[in-house]
């Protein structure tokens, strides 16, 4: 599932740094508490019942409350908190998970 390369990937970067700082720790916490929740329902979803296939519908709403709280919430904080050998950090972590080269900061070439 894409979702967990995904949720690898903010978890092993972005997550793992901002939650370094306690004021950011309990915020990122419950961001991958709701990750592992999501994953536990999708897992064990049966879109054949219809009681499930309208809990996948509540889920989704979730995801786009889920994200807002991502992008509305810790990703504009990691702007302002974040020094740039935390970014390359955070961003090392996630291109080590997705198998993507990310260029360190002050560079322009994914390469270099």
């Amino acid at each position: 599932m894409r979702l967990r390369g995904h949720w690898a990937g903010e978890e092993a970067g972005l997550f793992r740094v901002m939650a370094e700082n306690e004021e950011y720790a309990g915020y990122v916490s419950a961001l991958v508490a709701e990750h592992r929740e999501l994953d536990a329902f999708l897992a064990a979803l049966d879109l054949d019942d219809p009681a499930q296939r309208t809990a996948f519908v509540r889920a989704v709403d979730e995801l786009h409350e889920h994200i807002a709280k991502e992008e509305d919430g810790l990703f504009p904080a990691s702007l302002t908190e974040l020094t740039g050998d935390q970014w390359d950090l955070a961003m090392s972590a996630w291109s080590t998970v997705h198998g993507r080269p990310v260029a360190p900061a002050g560079t322009t070439d994914a390469g270099a």
